[in-house]
């Protein structure tokens, strides 16, 4: 812990308190203790959110209006609209997944977009935004959960795969959600989240504690506040780190290693060619593209539905593992392992996404026709549950125990 002095804010991974000053446009301040991105300011930071976000909501309904996708093959053809992406998994009855798809693609960033053009909206207009603390905290738990970037992946990956038994054809729908994709992601990147709590509910507020006095810190608006309760800021329920400790993470990671097993064992789709069958498990579809040379494609499946998997589970074990043991390890590397965990958690989307445009889009009667499997629905929980016990685990445990190894 950081000793007692003026401050306002602090380090989300270390918990090193700070006093902000004035940035300069296109500054980036940096936690000098862990490393971690405190703030980065841009250079316009009214009108570029502004404009990138209208842009994008303007697009938005372009994505519903045309074709897709759309497949040849013998004679056959079979088109697909973006709201069809899931039929293949509600034909299925695997409804959780398309749900998850539904949320991900098209409500959620729905949501965002409408949130975020509001509130610049509000403030290019000379306005306070009204239930601007209810909105920006659904902004800022929304952030982990969209997946259009990764769906986007998984449709170049999906038409690889297809190139080499049909011919495809590109749909307006998909011009404008690749642009789409793109304007969102500058938004995201263009919105500085402490410019918009500081207009919309005040600047952060200087506590001076006295010595040992412990402090509570937001999470969300990132306000250090002298008594428990709610934030003095944004009315956010208080608490000193995340609740549940490490039972919460380790809790999501062991339903995450039960249904793993599941998730490889059972097939993930099921291609029949004139009648004939060929269920294929996550592992089975990699070692095929790789029989069949393509590489690049095979590397990607197996990196985002194999290593990072295993590789999340095992670095959050080993998290958890370390901060009980209370092992002498470098605090820093820690907490870059647990940057990059968090980072990659969404990337295992990534098979889903490729099942579920592949059962969408190749449906051929009599020819050729894709079913997701079983395993569809293990491995989403799984990317799920992994993404949850790296939301849940707390880095600030990593130097709290530090810290106390070092007086102990």
């Amino acid at each position: 812990m950081s000793q007692p002095g003026a401050a306002d804010t602090f380090c989300e991974e270390c918990n090193q308190h700070y006093r902000l000053g004035r940035a300069r446009a296109g500054q980036s301040l940096k936690c000098r203790r862990c490393g971690h991105a405190l703030r980065h300011v841009p250079r316009q930071p009214l009108q570029a959110p502004l404009a990138l976000a209208i842009a994008a909501l303007s697009l938005f309904p372009l994505i519903f209006c045309f074709s897709f996708l759309g497949i040849s093959q013998g004679g056959n053809t079979t088109a697909i609209e973006f709201w069809q992406t899931t039929s293949g998994l509600t034909e299925g009855y695997y409804y959780l997944v398309a749900t998850l798809l539904v949320l991900g693609l098209m409500l959620f960033p729905l949501i965002d977009l409408v949130i975020i053009a509001y509130l610049y909206g509000q403030l290019a207009l000379g306005h306070k935004p009204e239930h601007a603390k209810p909105l920006l905290l659904v902004h800022h738990q929304l952030r982990m959960w969209l997946m259009v970037d990764v769906f986007l992946i998984g449709v170049l990956v999906a038409l690889v795969k297809i190139t080499a038994y049909a011919d495809i054809q590109f749909g307006l729908s998909f011009w404008a959600f690749c642009l789409f994709v793109c304007l969102y992601l500058a938004t995201l990147t263009s919105v500085d989240r402490h410019y918009l709590y500081q207009q919309c509910l005040g600047p952060l507020q200087t506590v001076n504690p006295a010595p040992n006095q412990p402090l509570w810190p937001c999470s969300h608006c990132h306000q250090l506040n002298l008594e428990p309760g709610r934030c003095r800021r944004c009315q956010a329920s208080l608490q000193q780190r995340k609740a549940g400790g490490l039972e919460r993470p380790l809790a999501f990671l062991l339903a995450a290693v039960v249904l793993y097993i599941p998730a490889n064992v059972h097939p993930i789709m099921t291609t029949s060619t004139l009648g004939v069958a060929e269920p294929s498990t996550i592992l089975g579809g990699v070692v095929l593209l790789w029989q069949l040379e393509d590489y690049p494609i095979a590397l990607v499946i197996f990196i985002a539905s194999v290593f990072v998997p295993i590789a999340k589970m095992i670095a959050i074990a080993w998290l958890c593992w370390t901060v009980y043991r209370r092992q002498p390890h470098s605090p820093q590397e820690m907490t870059r392992m647990y940057r990059i965990t968090e980072f990659i958690g969404r990337w295992s989307m990534i098979d889903v996404f490729v099942v579920a445009l592949l059962a969408a889009l190749i449906q051929i009667q009599g020819l050729a026709n894709v079913t997701p499997g079983p395993a569809a629905v293990s491995f989403a929980a799984v990317v799920v549950l992994t993404m949850l016990a790296a939301a849940s685990f707390d880095p600030r445990l990593i130097w709290d125990h530090c810290a106390d190894a070092s007086h102990g």
